[in-house]
């Protein structure tokens, strides 16, 4: 059980960190895509998170049927 919570722990201050490192990779460091300019770089967040949301969806959907 206390490896449980480590783990989660773990995950819970992981998380955080890592899409604060992400933003400001996106923000800061990226440069501006020539056509489109800044609006680019809301892509480079939003489908993440999309594909962790089907992700999301498809883990619980498989462990409602079992």
């Amino acid at each position: 059980m206390k490896h449980k919570l480590s783990c989660h722990l773990a995950l819970v201050t992981a998380a955080p960190l890592l899409v604060g490192v992400a933003q400001h990779l996106i923000f800061m460091v990226v440069p501006n895509e020539q056509v489109m300019g800044a609006v680019q770089r809301v892509f480079y967040f939003h489908v993440a998170s999309a594909l962790a949301c089907y992700l999301a969806f498809a883990v619980v959907f498989v462990a409602s049927i079992g």
